[in-house]
This record gives C-alpha cells, sequence and structure tokens, in this order.
C-alpha cells in the first residue's frame, strides 16, 4: 500500500509555484528564519507539487477514508492527570486528549473519548482513545514517548458516540 508523503517545512528557493495545485489559493512566501513553509509539498508522479494546509488535510481525510487507516496529532488538554505505574511504584502524569488534528493542526475530530491510559510492557505511558471521523468511528492509541503523534484506524462495528448518547 502505498502512501503519499507530505513533506514539511522545506526551503523555498525556487519560488515558481505561488498557487496551491488543488484548489489555487494564493501560498504564503517563506523568508529567512520562518519556521514553516505555509504550505505541504506532495509527490505526485514524480513531481513536487505545492498545495495549501485545507487541502492537505482534505487529502489526508480522503486517504483515511479510502484505506481505513490515519496518522494524525493529539491536541491534548492542559490538567496533568496521574496514573499509577506498578512496575515502577511510582505515579505517571498523562493529559487527556481534546481533539485530533492533521499535519498542519486544523481539527479531524474534537469528539474524543478517552477510553483511559495504561503502562505498556516497556514502561511507556499509552492512552487508548475513540473519535468520530466524519460521522464513522475511529479507535486509536497514543504514546507518551512520541510526543502528540497517533495512529488510528477505523472500527469495524460502526457505532458513533451519537449513537450511544453522547451530548454535544
Amino acid at each position: 500500500m502505498k502512501r503519499r508523503v507530505i513533506v514539511s517545512d522545506q526551503n523555498d528557493q525556487n519560488n515558481e509555484q505561488r498557487a496551491c495545485a488543488k484548489c489555487g489559493a494564493e501560498l504564503p512566501k517563506a523568508s529567512a528564519g520562518d519556521f514553516t513553509t505555509g504550505y505541504a509539498v506532495l509527490k505526485e508522479n514524480g513531481a513536487e507539487v505545492r498545495v495549501c494546509y485545507s487541502c492537505a488535510t482534505a487529502i489526508e481525510r480522503a486517504w483515511a477514508h479510502e484505506h481505513g487507516e490515519l496518522f494524525a496529532y493529539a491536541k491534548q488538554d492542559e490538567t496533568p492527570r496521574r496514573v499509577w505505574d506498578p512496575r515502577a511504584r511510582k505515579y505517571q502524569t498523562w493529559y487527556a486528549i481534546t481533539a485530533i488534528t492533521s499535519w498542519p493542526g486544523n481539527v479531524l475530530s474534537d469528539h474524543v473519548d478517552v477510553i483511559g491510559p495504561a503502562i505498556s510492557n516497556f514502561g511507556d505511558l499509552r492512552v487508548y482513545f475513540r473519535f468520530d471521523l466524519d460521522g464513522e468511528a475511529w479507535y486509536g492509541t497514543a504514546y507518551q514517548s512520541a510526543g502528540d503523534y497517533v495512529r488510528a484506524k477505523r472500527c469495524k462495528h460502526q457505532t458513533t458516540s451519537a449513537e450511544n448518547g453522547r451530548q454535544n
């Protein structure tokens, strides 16, 4: 299964493409010292094309629906929580997930149900969660050592949070 790769933070030396290849929106011009370029670079048919962050998010969303797998980021709340680690005999701190976002930070889902934290066999803290993405139920795991990067899969049995009586 070949996946499109979004390459980010490249130097803007060519200044050739100034519009999004998908929607035609004007792309920002990166200046020296900028942390990001303001656009994503995709490889299509062996050539690099630039797309705006909104189109990059739409491409990631479409890829997730097609393949049933999502590589995204977790937005965490600011309130620390504690879970007991019996192996280390101490508490570990974790943060609840409030939203699932794409690489540029665009929100894919803000209906996240945290199932709970657990300690892995290697002593790493992981957080299990479920969320709704365009009306479909998804589940995923976030590892504390991986920062805010998460992997998620579409649930085989489709029951959304709204069907389970969740209030928005």
